[in-house]
């Protein structure tokens, strides 16, 4: 990896990724895009990791595309634009793209601006922070071209059709209470990079597998019909039930603490024989509390968790969340 993007990875498994160019304000040249390659391939390698924290250094998120780049274009190409060489996106597209097919959520922290490919790159991130004063724009009509970093299949998924053709047929500027009405970006504010921050930590305390789940979910929900995606919901629910971070969630939200999560490499050898549900949930019942089952499916609780119900439930502190799975079992016993 070069100079241009800066990775850190905590003991929690936050990554705190920068774009590392702060004398052009990050602008996009091809030492940014092979450096953001080689960060999102880097990242997926991780096993520890739990969220991303994107952000640029000095002024500005990232300008967009270095002008000196325009001398290059049509110019001793070797390869079009449309030669594949990141799956279904070409380099520069996968540095926007990346952030999406990463398996953890990513939360893009944006100040200064963020023009062009710059902006593609923050639509990339599953969650967008800005600075109030933020500049956005689609500005690649400014130089007789259209967004081919990923924007139109990113843009397409965050705000309304006739919006962001007339962002992209006008290339005008965005600040970010707009952007967020817009739904450009997702909060506006003071200071993004400590709420984004403040959210990773939140994140990487819950259980990693639902969080990996969820965005699987929310990727697939782009193309996806409601019969596929009901489909989906169910397969990965039945992944989670009676996994080990998903007992420990519940364990450690009765006992009001904070949860001891095992890690994908420590999960591998309870993943090989995981075949049936049933099998799970017996063996959940030795050793998780009664509220295990909240939140899951009433007839995969009828039909596979009588025992729970003869179970004594435990007693929370302040008896809240025990009285809460009392509540919702009762519920599912009239029925």
């Amino acid at each position: 990896m070069n100079d241009r993007v800066v990775i850190h990875i905590d003991n929690d498994g936050v990554a705190d990724v920068r774009l590392n160019r702060a004398d052009k304000m990050n602008a996009i040249d091809s030492a940014m895009i092979e450096g953001i390659l080689a960060a999102q391939d880097r990242l997926r390698t991780e096993p520890s990791l739990r969220v991303v924290v994107l952000h640029g250094a000095g002024r500005a998120f990232c300008a967009g595309l270095d002008i000196s780049r325009f001398r290059e274009m049509g110019t001793g190409r070797r390869h079009t634009l449309a030669d594949r060489t990141h799956g279904i996106a070409n380099a520069p597209q996968q540095t926007a793209w990346g952030w999406r097919e990463l398996p953890v959520p990513v939360i893009a922290a944006v100040h200064g601006v963020a023009f062009g490919g710059g902006l593609q790159i923050a639509l990339g991130a599953d969650i967008r922070y800005v600075t109030s004063d933020v500049k956005l724009s689609v500005m690649e009509i400014k130089w007789g071209l259209v967004p081919d970093m990923a924007g139109i299949a990113l843009l397409r998924d965050l705000v309304r059709g006739d919006v962001a053709r007339e962002l992209t047929y006008s290339g005008r500027i965005v600040h970010g209470e707009e952007a967020v009405r817009l739904g450009l970006a997702t909060w506006a504010g003071h200071d993004p990079l400590t709420h984004a921050r403040e959210l990773a930590r939140k994140i990487a305390r819950s259980n990693p597998d639902a969080i990996r789940a969820a965005k699987r979910l929310w990727n697939r929900s782009i193309d996806a019909d409601a019969a596929e995606l009901l489909l989906n919901e169910s397969r990965e629910q039945d992944r989670l039930i009676g996994s080990p971070n998903q007992i420990e969630a519940v364990r450690a939200e009765m006992e009001q603490r904070q949860p001891r999560v095992h890690h994908r490499e420590e999960l591998h050898v309870h993943r090989r024989g995981r075949a049936r549900v049933g099998d799970r949930l017996e063996r959940a019942r030795r050793e998780a509390p009664r509220a295990f089952f909240l939140g899951a499916d009433s007839e995969l609780v009828r039909e596979r968790g009588e025992f729970f119900a003869r179970q004594p439930a435990p007693r929370h502190k302040g008896g809240r969340l025990a009285s809460l799975a009392e509540a919702q079992l009762l519920q599912l016993e009239q029925h």
